[in-house]
């Protein structure tokens, strides 16, 4: 959850010094922790136990974070900002208004938080090496998903509680099809220099 917690701090940081409306409001803040929580949890506990996990000793030292994984972390962290700004300034272009802009940029946030945890199921293997992929939790996780961010954006009470507005579909679909696609193509990248320092 390190990666979860970049684009919160990042953005809530940045934006106060720019002086712009900013992306996550209260409501936001606790509807993420909501979601993406019990999200993780349950995903990481569908997912089938290793055979091997009572085999390996306890480690004899505790260790919060190798440096590897925290790199990894801030990594995917970074990108999850950056996609969710681009898509917070591209709102604003489109939609107008803070309002909007916050929209755009929470979908862009929320799909980029799904992918973030697929890619963090194995922190030794890249997302779509992991099996089985689809489990029922996963595919549930994924369409949970989708109809929540369709519900806070589209149900206009409740985008209106949250200070967001209506998108455009098209542009719903394309914030949530980047949010997704920007983390994979990170553990591509990643999974391809693994390739080349073993070869």
């Amino acid at each position: 959850l390190v990666g979860f917690h970049v684009p919160i701090v990042v953005m809530a940081l940045v934006f106060q010094l720019l002086d712009v409306p900013l992306l996550l409001l209260p409501a936001q803040l606790l509807l993420l922790q909501l979601i993406v929580h019990p999200m993780v949890a349950l995903v990481f506990q569908g997912d089938p136990v290793p055979r091997s996990l009572m085999a390996v000793p306890p480690p004899l030292r505790l260790v919060l974070l190798a440096a590897r994984e925290l790199g990894r972390a801030l990594g995917l962290g970074a990108v999850v900002t950056a996609v969710a700004a681009a898509w917070y300034v591209v709102g604003a272009e489109v939609v107008g208004g803070g309002s909007g802009a916050r929209a755009a940029g929470f979908v862009a946030l929320v799909a980029a938080q799904f992918a973030l945890v697929l890619a963090c199921r194995d922190p030794q293997r890249p997302a779509w090496r992991v099996r089985p992929f689809w489990t029922p939790v996963v595919a549930s996780a994924a369409v949970l998903t989708a109809v929540g961010l369709l519900v806070v954006i589209y149900v206009e009470p409740i985008a209106r509680a949250l200070r967001m507005r209506a998108l455009p579909p098209w542009l719903f679909g394309a914030a949530l099809v980047t949010g997704v696609l920007a983390v994979l193509i990170l553990e591509v990248f990643r999974s391809s220099r693994g390739t080349e320092r073993r070869g």
